[in-house]
């Protein structure tokens, strides 16, 4: 009988130490560096090789809880902070995490609080702060924006890390190649650029498995929507040193889109012989990203 009791103790205790170890509830409070608590921060537990094995956001009095199944570190990061690392064995349920502000250092651009507003996890910055007299296409624009960044390929990444979806209006015109679309659209006719954070693509596993990529959608102006607009460039000239033999040059693009919130169109023909790498803005830049990934784990 007392073998039995013992049995059933330890198996008991052995169950309870099971269960802790299987889950377990994280909880505490985001402030800034004055003490404010911060809205919508991402808080992120990570496992072994930095894969997320739970995330959620901070609400409105800083306060986060995330149940947890195993894990090394938890992460929190938000525009215009520093990003935060603790290892989870050194967090204290209850605690309080501040984060340091970060600040950008842009060319010829004054950036104000009110220019990029969040709600969520969403950033929303205003096209027109950001637009410098030279920029014509949004992905010229875009180069401005604090955390986001175009390569001479086009691939858009925010904080370092490429994007997963590109989106006008809410809709996947373009695929993985949206450098068409970005190094076309003029950025007159779009009023914000929206970056969705741990963006998953996938809907049935939104809220299930955790991405730790960006989207971006592009929210137009008004009388950029609904109505076909066309753009048609022509330039002409002629090589005067060492190249004299290519004759006339010449740069063109023809270029009609309509974009409803149903029907999407962008169509276009363009060609030169200058020289000016046009290939790229029809590249799969999700490819380009995967092929990248593979190459830095072979270093």
């Amino acid at each position: 009988m007392k073998r039995t009791l013992l049995t059933l103790f330890l198996a008991l205790i052995s169950l309870i130490f099971y269960l802790s170890a299987a889950a377990q509830t994280v909880r505490g409070k985001v402030v800034d560096g004055d003490g404010r608590p911060l809205e919508a921060v991402s808080v992120v537990v990570v496992g072994e090789g930095e894969k997320a094995v739970a995330y959620g956001f901070s609400e409105r009095d800083g306060s986060f809880s995330l149940e947890v199944k195993g894990g090394t570190a938890i992460q929190f990061s938000m525009m215009g902070f520093e990003r935060e690392s603790i290892a989870l064995k050194d967090f204290r349920s209850g605690q309080t995490v501040r984060l340091r502000s970060k600040s950008f250092t842009l060319k010829e651009v004054k950036v104000r609080p009110d220019k990029i507003t969040q709600k969520e996890d969403t950033l929303n910055y205003s096209v027109g702060q950001f637009q410098q007299g030279q920029d014509r296409s949004i992905a010229d624009v875009m180069k401005n924006m604090p955390g986001i960044e175009v390569s001479q390929n086009g691939q858009i990444s925010f904080e370092g890390t490429p994007i997963n979806k590109f989106y006008i209006e809410g809709m996947d015109l373009m695929g993985s190649k949206y450098a068409q679309a970005s190094e076309n659209l003029q950025a007159k006719k779009v009023r914000t650029v929206q970056v969705v954070q741990n963006h998953q693509p996938i809907k049935s596993l939104r809220g299930v498995q955790f991405s730790d990529q960006a989207a971006i959608n592009l929210v137009l102006k008004e009388d950029a929507k609904n109505t076909w607009a066309g753009t048609t460039d022509i330039g002409l000239g002629a090589a005067v040193q060492g190249d004299a033999d290519k004759g006339l040059l010449y740069d063109g693009r023809l270029m009609a889109m309509m974009f409803s919130k149903k029907h999407q169109n962008l169509s276009m023909y363009k060609a030169n012989n200058a020289g000016k790498d046009i290939a790229h803005e029809i590249a799969d830049l999700a490819t380009l990203m995967r092929d990248r990934q593979e190459m830095d784990g072979l270093r």
